[in-house]
């Protein structure tokens, strides 16, 4: 059967807009390599569309870009500072994260925190800088695990709650059901980092999963008393080895929880009871019902949860 040839010129017409979109090659200086289609070029970063994951790395940290059709576009010289654009905070290459330095004897004046409104790509986790920040005060930060190591789902989930009440998250690329509890570290090492650049209330850290995930935020809340303030489970169970006590986990007392779920989710009745467990420790505990079953909460309902926690955080 021949092809009708309108056919073929839209197959052709396809191919040639697609897929030199996707050449884009960014080399780091460590060697590390990712593709995708870049979509966004600025003199300080570079935005990248990866299977629709939108990530966004600083030119100090990479080594070349191939395919790009703008050649122009590549690291600045060791011995060339890069130009600040709109962030008008001078770059430090300690550690791979950005340092904060504005003007002596204080801050910039109409200043923004460097790399808001992005989501910048580390090697156990992705970090969200909200959109719209008061770089003059800390601000909670909400670290996230997804069942399946889908970090970017985790920065789509809690994205708009971020936004609106200047939240960082955390997103761990590397937790997926049965990791082992190494995981934190990674975690924990990162904060210690960021906080050296952004305004993180490290007093105020916040756990959160889905499903396996949520399960995870029980554990580290439970490993990490002093650095986990409050859990946020979307459809996840206590394990029962915290309840048994089974792997070494005393009573953690006084904390926060707020419990996502709803009658078609087969952990409904688990998390009613987790719920009285955690009351029994004197948690101040609330639980949201949503339709659904077992699959990430409405935006909605994550707003109605951050909101629940800035008044117990703020009482």
């Amino acid at each position: 059967m021949k092809i009708p040839f309108f056919c073929t010129w839209i197959c052709f017409l396809f191919f040639s807009l697609v897929v030199p979109g996707f050449s884009e090659t960014i080399v780091f200086k460590d060697g590390k390599e990712v593709k995708g289609r870049i979509i966004e070029k600025t003199d300080v970063h570079v935005k990248i569309d990866i299977e629709g994951a939108l990530l966004t790395y600083f030119l100090e940290d990479i080594e070349s870009i191939r395919g790009s059709e703008d050649p122009g576009t590549s690291a600045p010289a060791p011995d060339q500072k890069p130009k600040t654009g709109p962030f008008p905070f001078a770059a430090s290459s300690g550690g791979g994260f950005p340092a904060l330095s504005g003007p002596a004897g204080g801050r910039a004046q109409d200043s923004r925190l460097r790399g808001q409104g992005l989501t910048l790509d580390k090697p156990a986790y992705l970090f969200y800088v909200p959109a719209s920040l008061d770089d003059e005060k800390k601000h909670p930060l909400v670290i996230a695990f997804s069942p399946d190591a889908n970090a970017s789902s985790m920065i789509s989930e809690w994205k708009n709650t971020a936004d609106k009440y200047g939240w960082f998250i955390m997103a761990s690329k590397k937790f997926r059901n049965g990791s082992s509890e190494d995981v934190f570290s990674d975690l924990m090492t990162g904060v210690a980092e960021l906080s050296a650049t952004y305004p993180i209330d490290t007093s105020q850290i916040i756990a959160t999963g889905f499903s396996g995930g949520g399960m995870a935020a029980y554990f580290f809340a439970f490993d990490h008393p002093d650095f986990i303030r409050a859990v946020v489970s979307n459809c996840g169970r206590i394990h029962p080895a915290i309840i048994n006590k089974q792997a070494g986990y005393g009573p953690v007392f006084g904390k926060i929880a707020v419990l996502l779920t709803g009658p078609e989710d087969f952990n409904y009745s688990h998390m009613k009871n987790d719920r009285k467990y955690l009351t029994s420790l004197g948690w101040q505990t609330e639980l949201i019902e949503f339709k659904g079953g077992h699959t990430l909460a409405p935006a909605s309902v994550c707003e109605e949860a951050a909101r629940w926690l800035l008044e117990q955080l703020s009482s």
